[in-house]
């Protein structure tokens, strides 16, 4: 929870992101193209470890390349340490069916943790849910509160082993969110707006989900 664990104090966005107070539960963000907001965090969960990321989301059209909505990240420079866990809509070539929505561990989107085929409809407010159990090493993914994959479990292609101090919206981070204070958007953009992001260190339940 960011109060607890006072995660809503550090907050540093790139491009175009603004609020919108429009959203599926108010005063969500809207990103456009090459935007990403991004979170030093504290108390996540370790990328191994029993974890759920969930979120709102609406975007004007199916995305034409792959659109990361959450990304759980190491900061120290997260394109070298391949720490994380995303969540988002996968445009690939080389991968079929396409779009699908997916998660994935960081750098392999061609072998996810769970996947789904069909992309949401556009212009209508849906409700992503990924939840994962480390005991099991099985995923889950709901949309709109109904499962619909899961449980999927591959103990060749688990999450990677990682701390998580960061938390990126829209797209993936590409350096340091200390030290200079720069960031590089990691070329996944997301364009649409999303509300109530949800991350705890908990594998949900199909009634909780639902209930959200």
């Amino acid at each position: 929870d960011g109060t607890v664990h006072s995660n809503d104090v550090s907050t540093v966005s790139t491009g175009t992101v603004t609020q919108n107070t429009a959203s599926e539960i108010g005063n969500g963000i809207t990103l456009s193209a090459t935007s990403v907001m991004a979170i030093g965090v504290t108390g996540m969960p370790n990328t191994q470890t029993d974890q759920s990321l969930s979120l709102w989301a609406s975007y004007p059209s199916t995305p034409p390349h792959t659109a990361n909505f959450i990304v759980l990240e190491n900061s120290t420079n997260p394109a070298t340490t391949g720490n994380g866990t995303q969540l988002g809509v996968l445009v690939e070539a080389a991968v079929t069916p396409l779009p699908r929505v997916q998660t994935w561990r960081w750098a392999n989107r061609k072998t996810p943790l769970v996947q789904y085929g069909t992309a949401p409809s556009v212009n209508v407010w849906h409700h992503y849910a990924y939840t994962y159990k480390a005991s099991t090493l099985q995923s889950w993914l709901y949309i709109d509160g109904v499962l619909i994959t899961g449980p999927t479990s591959n103990s060749a292609n688990p999450p990677f082993s990682g701390s998580v101090d960061m938390v990126s919206f829209g797209d993936y981070i590409n350096n340091n969110i200390g030290g200079s204070g720069l960031h590089t958007v990691g070329g996944q953009s997301y364009t649409g707006t999303m509300d109530e992001a949800h991350i705890v260190g908990c594998t949900l339940t199909a009634d909780w989900v639902k209930a959200e």
